[in-house]
């Protein structure tokens, strides 16, 4: 990651700030309530497959592999969007970094690299726990449905060229009042 991220610098371009996720767990993170209804949702598919398609299905004679494959489909997107959350925490937590230079806001998930200029770059903390908190940049601030962990993943707002965006987030980052310290800093000499 900090090998595409220093690929990405231009000649003389400062970083001011260089930071990755902090590792959290899953059922302490601010949408555990929306986690916990994902999970109720693939349970209840699971009990509605087995306890009243599987006896039809056994009841009609249907072999045992069309059971399998039914199984499968029926279960496939609940037991996906179930684990979404925990795949999207594993990849902030493992494939990102994240950078606050002086003249841009750069983050780099996996291979995907989001960069938004830091000139009038509006800023927001959320969702705080302790020292940790994330941060919203740009569009991803005034958005009115937050999910930070699925925006950092998917670098918001995106641009068609795949190299920019009008917001982002840095999710659940350790030292949140220090970087925002140093936007506050750069925001107030440059005015």
């Amino acid at each position: 990651m900090e090998t595409v991220l220093n690929s990405l610098l231009e000649p003389k371009e400062k970083v001011l700030w260089l930071g990755r996720p902090e590792k959290s767990k899953l059922l302490e993170a601010y949408d555990r309530k929306h986690q916990f209804v994902l999970w109720g949702v693939m349970a209840a598919f699971l009990v509605l497959t087995l306890g009243l398609v599987f006896p039809y299905m056994i009841q009609i004679q249907r072999p045992p592999m069309v059971l399998i494959i039914a199984f499968a489909v029926i279960n496939a997107v609940p037991v996906i969007m179930a684990i979404r959350p925990w795949m999207d925490q594993r990849l902030l937590e493992t494939k990102t970094v994240y950078a606050v230079t002086d003249h841009r806001i750069i983050a780099v998930v996996k291979e995907n690299v989001y960069i938004l200029p830091r000139l009038d770059a509006e800023w927001i903390i959320t969702h705080r726990d302790g020292a940790c908190g994330s941060l919203r940049f740009g569009a991803a601030a005034y958005a009115k449905e937050q999910d930070d962990r699925a925006d950092a993943v998917l670098g918001v707002i995106g641009t068609k060229d795949g190299r920019s965006t009008s917001g982002m987030v840095f999710y659940h980052i350790p030292d949140v009042d220090r970087v925002s310290a140093i936007l506050q800093e750069e925001k107030s000499t440059a005015a």
